[in-house]
């Protein structure tokens, strides 16, 4: 059991040093933004996610802007690719043509916002900065996984690739290889 809970956490850990790397940057780093309205633009980033849950992006002309996740589709900084959903960032840890696994980078429930000046209050999925999702490319919704629910939610979202689905309830893939089993959903025909 202690053998089990310690990788449990190796691999959690692991998963989530990307996230840190970028989740309260001091400095500005190269990167692009997607606008809602689909316009890209190349400058430097800084990430402001446990402050204040924005970015602040500079481009190469002009002056900062502090942008909201209901301001970007999404935003690539420092080799890290970040999603916007629900009035909160998300970065992608694995893609596929089937599904994605993303981690919340941000918690804005609740948060208010300015639109000029017009506020606007945020409200946010279930979950915690850190929590993993599951984000089948065939709908919008994502899924909340976790140690405690993954057979569950693997299981019904992989129901279409039963070698998975067998080794999920097999318990030979656990929450310790999320990373793989999405990749491995990504590859199974």
């Amino acid at each position: 059991m202690k053998k089990a809970s310690f990788l449990l956490l190796l691999a959690v850990s692991a998963a989530l040093t990307g996230f840190a790397q970028t989740k309260g940057s001091a400095e500005f780093l190269p990167g692009s933004i997607l606008r809602v309205n689909n316009e890209t633009a190349n400058g430097t980033i800084k990430t402001l996610f446990k402050a204040r849950g924005v970015i602040l992006f500079a481009p190469a002309t002009g002056k900062k802007e502090q942008l909201t996740p209901n301001d970007l589709s999404g935003f690539l900084v420092n080799n890290e690719d970040f999603i916007s959903y629900a009035s909160d960032f998300y970065q992608v840890l694995v893609k596929g043509d089937k599904a994605r696994l993303l981690q919340r980078a941000t918690a804005n429930n609740g948060k208010v916002f300015y639109n000029g000046s017009q506020a606007v209050s945020s409200t946010s999925l279930a979950g915690s900065i850190g929590d993993f999702y599951i984000q089948l490319t065939a709908g919008e919704q994502f899924k909340l996984v976790s140690a405690d629910n993954f057979e569950q939610v693997a299981s019904e979202l992989f129901a279409d690739c039963a070698v998975l689905v067998a080794e999920i309830k097999n318990k030979q893939l656990d929450f310790s290889k999320l990373a793989d089993a999405v990749t491995r959903y990504n590859s199974c025909k």
